[in-house]
């Protein structure tokens, strides 16, 4: 993995790294998926999709980075994953919690559960907003 670059690049570096190469399955839902960051790697790979965000303009950018009419994005509601039950082989929640509260947290985390297959993979990014660096 390429070393230095900004905190941005950084965690794009980690998130290729971490999701297509080793956590990344046949079925993958993300939350928090934003304009598409991860599912642009994902775009030819024989991988059903599922991202999620509570921003619909942020999606439209998603899917026209996919290029691909299978990826599904849906507008979350920040408390659940909109996928059906046990659907999923790898989750990622993306920076979704570093805004919640944690009580709120935890319910998506027994969604995310409810949405995942047995021997699932999650994946989970934090950014604390109290530290300059991880902006």
């Amino acid at each position: 993995m390429k070393r230095g670059g900004s905190c941005e690049d950084i965690v794009d570096q980690c998130l290729r790294h971490a999701v297509i190469g080793e956590v990344c399955e046949p079925d993958l839902a993300v939350v928090g998926c934003g304009p598409g960051r991860l599912a642009r790697y994902m775009k030819h790979r024989p991988i059903r999709y599922i991202g999620t965000d509570l921003v619909p303009q942020l999606l439209a950018v998603a899917a026209q980075e996919t290029g691909r009419q299978d990826c599904v994005f849906a507008v979350a509601n920040g408390y659940n994953v909109p996928a059906p039950d046990n659907c999923a082989d790898s989750i990622c929640l993306l920076g979704v919690f570093t805004n919640m509260h944690p009580e709120s947290s935890a319910r998506l985390l027994i969604d995310a559960a409810r949405a995942a297959k047995s021997g699932s993979k999650l994946l989970i990014t934090y950014f604390d907003i109290r530290h300059h660096a991880h902006y």
